[in-house]
């Protein structure tokens, strides 16, 4: 969960209204209600500064005592002269703010920088989908799909009917079957993992039934981990999940051929750049082939 700055010129009501949905939303998911919530918040110094007054911070405090789901750590990303007078005020904030069990999942940034990023990406945090760029700038794509779901899933809801195949964000060991972008999911890495160990005996096998078996092992693998196979809907633009096992067996398949195809690729770039090299090595001479050795001795 990712929340920037407010503008004072907000009205308060709207801001209370956006935070209640979200909340509502974020409750909603299961895994997030085992393991909590990461959140992510920037503080402009004109908040901070609301922040010092303890009738404020008392009314924060009780707010996040409220919520319906823990926060499991919190980074807040501090955009404010970093001088000694802010550094005790930014003691004072956090002391009143968070308890003690708090206080030891909570990190602290100056500003938004690429150092920040990298940090985040330390605690495993896909920063791509932080709404945020370095420069400051707000990233609307993410933003505006996750308003088209909800809507869908409210207009479904209303219609009576079901939404259990909308999915608003993919769990921790599901695999994603989409174009690009989900290869640091924890999930998809597990997937690959599996794909390189068992690529060898998969294309080496002549036996359909032993291809199906490695398919089927991978697929117990993820059921084991509570993971799902998902695929973005065609029409909607949210995650569902695969139910159809033959459709299932037919990704995992082509993913078996995919990977081998980019392996083989890579591994003849390797060798043409070996070769080039041996060949514009000054001080070392050039491979002489069979046809170059036969013609050796006749001149």
């Amino acid at each position: 969960m990712f929340e920037k700055g407010s503008n004072p010129s907000d009205s308060r009501t709207t801001r209370i209204r956006v935070r209640l949905y979200m909340w509502s939303v974020i409750s909603e998911d299961i895994e997030t209600q085992q393991k909590g919530v990461v959140g992510i918040a920037e503080l402009r110094e004109e908040v901070f500064a609301d922040l010092t007054n303890s009738e404020t911070r008392s009314a924060y405090k009780a707010v996040l005592d409220s919520l319906p789901v823990r926060f499991s750590a919190v980074h807040l990303i501090l955009n404010f002269p970093d001088s000694p007078i802010y550094r005790l005020i930014k003691s004072a904030v956090i002391l009143g703010l968070f308890g003690s069990d708090e206080r030891v999942r909570t990190k602290c940034y100056d500003g938004i920088s690429t150092e920040t990023t990298y940090s985040l990406m330390s605690f495993g945090i896909p920063v791509q989908e932080i709404p945020l760029t370095s420069g400051g700038n707000i990233k609307t794509k993410n933003l505006l799909q996750w308003i088209k779901t909800r809507r869908a899933i409210d207009t479904f809801r209303q219609g009576g009917a079901s939404v259990s195949n909308i999915i608003m964000h993919p769990n921790t060991h599901d695999v994603l079957f989409s174009r690009g972008g989900n290869a640091q999911h924890l999930g998809n890495k597990e997937f690959h993992q599996f794909l390189d160990l068992m690529n060898t005996p998969y294309h080496s096998s002549e036996q359909r039934d032993e291809m199906e078996g490695i398919r089927n092992e991978i697929i117990s693998f993820v059921s084991s981990q509570n993971g799902r196979f998902l695929q973005v809907n065609k029409d909607g633009g949210w995650w569902e999940e695969i139910s159809d096992l033959e459709s299932i067996h037919f990704k995992i398949n082509n993913a078996f051929y995919d990977y081998n195809r980019k392996l083989k690729a890579m591994q003849n770039q390797q060798m043409s750049k070996s070769a080039t090299s041996n060949f514009l090595e000054p001080n070392k001479r050039r491979k002489i082939d069979g046809v170059d050795a036969y013609f050796k001795g006749c001149f």
